[in-house]
């Protein structure tokens, strides 16, 4: 089966589901450590701001927790590729640059709601967008 990097975008987009895609199941998901710290401060910004109500942040995180998502450990040369990708984006920040980086090593596609991202990453990386799934 082939690898899929989930970026923090398209895993706030899943919480939002009552059920992981079916087209998902095709695919060994994987994302980078950050991915799951970066989804839970989405998840209570938007509670913050009143995006999503309280009462269902902890419904969302229970969601992502069950997401069939496996973490894949980087070390310090996935760090520098970060940050080459990163500067040869324009990106001012290397967060987004670490899940390039990771579908790049993987060899596999990247799985992004993020149009900024997926403009960026298609020039390195095949990219799925969320009506793919």
């Amino acid at each position: 089966m082939t690898n899929l990097v989930v970026d923090a975008s398209a895993a706030v987009y899943m919480t939002s589901m009552a059920t992981v895609p079916e087209a998902l199941t095709s695919f060994d998901p994987v994302a980078p450590p950050l991915m799951w710290s970066e989804v839970l401060s989405a998840l209570a910004e938007a509670t913050f701001r009143g995006t999503i109500p309280a009462d269902q942040l902890d419904i969302a995180a229970a969601r992502l927790e069950a997401l069939p998502v496996a973490l894949v450990a980087v070390d310090a040369a996935h760090r520098r590729r970060s940050l080459e990708i990163a500067r040869s984006l324009g990106w001012a920040k290397t967060y987004d640059a670490e899940y390039v980086s990771l579908a790049e090593s993987l060899g596999c596609p990247l799985l992004t709601v993020d149009r900024r991202l997926m403009r960026g990453a298609v020039r390195l990386v095949a990219t799925i967008g969320p009506e793919s799934l």
